[in-house]
């Protein structure tokens, strides 16, 4: 399989990925507001981000990119559906924002690639769910954070290919053996995360200390918020002094219905799904780390096998771990970035170039104007030696 085949596997298994994680965070919103997106939006939010991919990998004028963004805007408007219909048009707008800046920045491909982290989005409102006795929610979002995981393996395998297959352009065998067996070692998180979740979720006398924990938090929440409105309140009464205090004493009594107060659950959820992250990610880390301490080989003395006229001598070759890369500087990461995505288009690196004639090849073979970020990175590189 050709690199470029490859490469476009990856972006099409990422944007798989960019909409599980929009999906997820919408209908998460939508169920701590107690609504429905329903199958609809589903459909219409992967026509959005089909678009916008489209666009990125397709258009090259900047016009006519331009001009192609604002047709799902009336599009969103006019057409006949009610649930949702807000929440689309704003991630529809952020898309937009997010496609002028990837133009500006003159960048090449799809969407950026999300990390396997966001697949804890899924989690957590697996939980969620699980706490508000949602069986239909913890279904979907349990086979989003599945499939999410799958499509990262296909990513990351076939991105990874399609490196491999620009180093080996002389070479038609690609190890894809030793690949799967090498990319294997990225799904022990995904398990053990997806275990300790599981294990928390089946174990029922949980509940009650969650529930407790959640109620805690809201009483939290629900006193800053009345600390705020006093001192707004405090600061309006200095700079106004003829404005009604009711107005304020009416918010804050509002706040006093928790069980009524939208804006209260919401903050309060979104607290409460932080402090969970954290203690879920630190007993991960704490179980990762007992892991490691555990040696996975033995250093067996080496066997000597003697004959009468030869001595044989069996030993295990331990490998020595690579030593890990130095973290390179923001200029040098984005320098590095811009090269090995200019590389994906096809572009040959010459080993040779010094950065500005690279800078040059560059914009005369694929038209990528990088010379300011060469300028940053000739002054990052060389005065770090």
């Amino acid at each position: 399989m050709k690199d470029a085949n490859c490469n476009r596997i990856a972006e099409i298994a990422n944007t798989g990925m960019v909409y599980i994680a929009v999906f997820s965070a919408l209908l998460l919103g939508e169920f701590l507001v107690k609504r429905s997106v329903g199958i609809v939006c589903a459909v219409i939010l992967a026509a959005i981000i089909g678009y916008c991919f489209f666009l990125r990998m397709k258009i090259a004028n900047f016009i006519a990119y331009a001009l192609l963004h604002l047709i799902p805007f009336g599009a969103l408007l006019f057409v006949p559906y009610e649930f949702g219909k807000i929440e689309l048009i704003a991630v529809y707008a952020l898309f937009f924002f997010l496609d002028i800046v990837f133009w500006i920045k003159q960048r090449t491909g799809g969407f950026v690639f999300l990390p396997v982290a966001f697949v804890l989005l899924n989690a957590l409102a697996y939980l969620y769910c699980s706490v508000k006795k949602n069986s239909p929610g913890m279904i979907v979002f349990f086979a989003a954070g599945i499939l999410f995981f799958l499509l990262f393996y296909i990513r990351h395998f076939f991105y990874h290919a399609s490196l491999l297959s620009k180093e080996r352009e002389q070479d038609e065998r690609m190890p894809y053996a030793d690949m799967l067996k090498n990319g294997s070692v990225i799904a022990f998180p995904f398990v053990l995360l997806s275990v300790v979740i599981m294990l928390l979720v089946k174990i029922d006398f949980l509940d009650r200390y969650a529930l407790a924990v959640y109620h805690f938090i809201r009483k939290i929440v629900a006193f800053i918020i009345r600390i705020v409105l006093y001192i707004v309140h405090f600061l309006a009464g200095l700079i106004m002094p003829d404005s009604d205090p009711d107005q304020t004493a009416v918010v804050m009594e509002a706040f006093e219905e928790a069980d009524s107060n939208i804006v209260l659950q919401i903050l309060s959820a979104i607290v409460y799904l932080v402090a969970l992250a954290a203690v879920i990610f630190v007993l991960v880390r704490i179980v990762i780390a007992v892991i490691k301490l555990i040696p996975m080989k033995r250093n067996l003395p080496p066997q000597v096998i003697e004959e009468s006229d030869m001595v044989e001598i069996r030993e295990r070759i331990v490998k020595t771990e690579r030593e890990h890369e130095e973290k390179l500087n923001g200029v040098r990461r984005r320098y590095k970035k811009t090269v090995e995505r200019a590389a994906k288009k096809g572009y040959t690196i010459n080993t040779s170039h010094t950065p500005r004639e690279r800078a040059d090849d560059l914009r005369e073979k694929l038209g990528n104007d990088i010379r300011e970020l060469t300028k940053e990175y000739e002054s990052v590189r060389y005065s770090e030696t």
